[in-house]
């Protein structure tokens, strides 16, 4: 896929990529981080969070935020972004 005609998406998760490291560290990272937060806030809970969780929560948000605007371009982008760092993952 080039860059213009999937919106920039793979330039976009390049750039991010090179602030952040790749998605599987970095999303392992932030479901780390769910997971204490959410072991403290609500005690007892079972429950395994991993990167793919980290790509749906962050999608999620954004849906949340279109309801609002749905025709916020960078919204779009982002929710791309996190599907084609899923699918990184998945092929990982």
């Amino acid at each position: 896929m080039g860059g213009e005609a999937n919106g920039g998406v793979e330039q976009l998760t390049e750039e991010r990529g090179s602030v952040y490291g790749p998605p599987i560290m970095n999303h392992t990272a932030t479901a780390d981080l769910f997971f204490e937060y959410l072991k403290r806030r609500y005690a007892g809970l079972d429950l395994t969070l991993d990167a793919l969780d980290v790509c749906a929560f962050n999608i999620l948000q954004k849906l949340s935020r279109l309801g609002e605007t749905p025709d916020h371009e960078d919204s779009w982008r982002d929710i791309a972004g996190y599907a084609a760092n899923a699918l990184e993952i998945i092929n990982d």
